[in-house]
């Protein structure tokens, strides 16, 4: 017992000390070994490194394939007439996959007879899809117009300033929080709406109760998909709950809507980064015979040595005196 415990407790310390100093000694080993090759060896180095391509020119490609195929779709200004068609089609076509998901998984998670009888489906399930499509599209169209909108103005800043620019990302950020904004006032007045009916309709002498606006309970409510969040009221009639409006579903449209934004600022940071790599690369190759960087790379070599040699000393000291 006492033994396993000291091999547990050591084996973190020598690997953290065996860590720093085998990336200290390839370091050295590939800095020795390209410093020290002739002139004619760091040119070639130089040329083959100049010719490597990264993938970067296939993720701008993409980028602007993607962006390109956004703008055919919805085209490029405000008031585009192809969006007339398009936006709600997509809005339909998104939202129908998305209940689709769930219907698929009730019947094959929660269903042991795997029926595909739609009078099977529970009486949620059917009245969120009913008030979904008669109240709720027209918050998932207004989310989705106002998100493809922004989306379209990013595209038009990423194409001239650059995707990475901070134009190009306050517009990306002003799109997420301005969509979410529009999300939770449509929720907010969906439940509201939903508490008016109920105390005007069905127990109209009692005291309607407050609806409060959650705008961060909104989202942790929604995150769900299988299990959308109801409402229940506690009446003079007892306990009821008329609340069936699918917040996820509209969520994850909102969602789906930002996605060719997300995709083109991750294009965009792992073409950056490539480039950045490959200038690096390059940089230092060519500084490899110059007499001043080779004493900078030794200085700083020699106090890695020193601070991986001090974690080593303080690791075995701290393991000494447990």
């Amino acid at each position: 017992m006492d033994t396993t415990k000291k091999y547990m407790n050591e084996s973190p310390l020598s690997a953290l000390f065996t860590y720093a100093l085998g990336i200290l000694t390839t370091l050295g080993t590939l800095y020795m070994g390209v410093a020290m090759a002739n002139k004619e060896t760091r040119l070639a180095t130089i040329r083959a490194l100049q010719n490597k391509k990264f993938g970067i020119k296939e993720i701008d490609f993409f980028i602007a394939t993607w962006a390109t195929f956004f703008k055919r779709v919805f085209g490029e200004s405000l008031l585009a007439k192809r969006q007339i068609l398009s936006i709600p089609l997509y809005t339909l076509v998104v939202s129908a996959v998305f209940f689709l998901i769930w219907i698929a998984e009730l019947f094959i998670l929660r269903n042991p007879a795997h029926s595909l009888r739609i009078a099977d489906l529970p009486l949620n399930v059917k009245e969120a899809v009913s008030v979904f499509y008669i109240k709720g599209i027209w918050a998932a169209l207004l989310i989705d117009f106002f998100s493809i909108q922004m989306t379209k103005k990013a595209i038009r800043i990423g194409s001239v300033r650059g995707f990475l620019s901070w134009r190009f990302l306050g517009c990306f950020c002003f799109s997420v929080i301005g969509s979410y904004i529009l999300f939770t006032f449509a929720v907010f007045i969906f439940r509201v709406e939903d508490m008016a009916y109920v105390y005007s309709h069905i127990v109209p002498r009692d005291p309607p109760p407050l609806i409060p606006y959650t705008p961060l309970r909104y989202l942790s409510s929604s995150l769900n998909l299988f299990y959308p969040e109801t409402t229940v009221y506690t009446t003079s009639v007892g306990w009821l709950t008329t609340y069936f409006m699918p917040q996820p579903v509209i969520l994850y449209c909102a969602i789906a809507t930002q996605t060719t934004l997300v995709i083109t600022l991750f294009a965009a940071t792992v073409s950056a980064t490539l480039q950045t790599f490959k200038r690096s690369l390059l940089w230092t190759v060519r500084s490899f015979g110059n007499p001043d960087v080779h004493a900078n790379y030794l200085v700083i070599l020699f106090f890695c040595v020193l601070a991986s040699i001090a974690i080593g000393a303080f690791s075995i000291y701290g393991y000494l005196v447990k």
